[in-house]
């Protein structure tokens, strides 16, 4: 047997051994509403005063860049597509 075949069958198995215990080995799916290009390009042009009364709600997924945090407040950087969003 391969070194890869070898290598897939122990994935393989720890795969089984994790769904035996209960959990899902995959974890769970996560539905997005929105792009972070298609947010900065929708909300840039709009005022604050106009993102205040409207409040939009969007779930989105991308990769956490950064992480500052400020005495009470917070700050994130999260990557998509090559977009950034704050």
């Amino acid at each position: 047997m391969s070194l890869e075949q070898d290598l897939f069958n122990q994935r393989f198995a720890r795969i089984k051994e994790i769904a035996a215990l209960g959990y899902r080995p995959y974890g769970q799916r996560f539905e997005s509403t929105h792009t972070i290009p298609r947010i900065v390009a929708e909300f840039t042009p709009r005022t604050a005063e106009e993102l205040e009364t409207e409040k939009p709600q969007v779930r989105i997924a991308g990769r956490i860049q950064t992480v500052r945090r400020m005495g009470k407040a917070g700050f994130m950087h999260i990557q998509q597509s090559g977009e950034r969003l704050q």
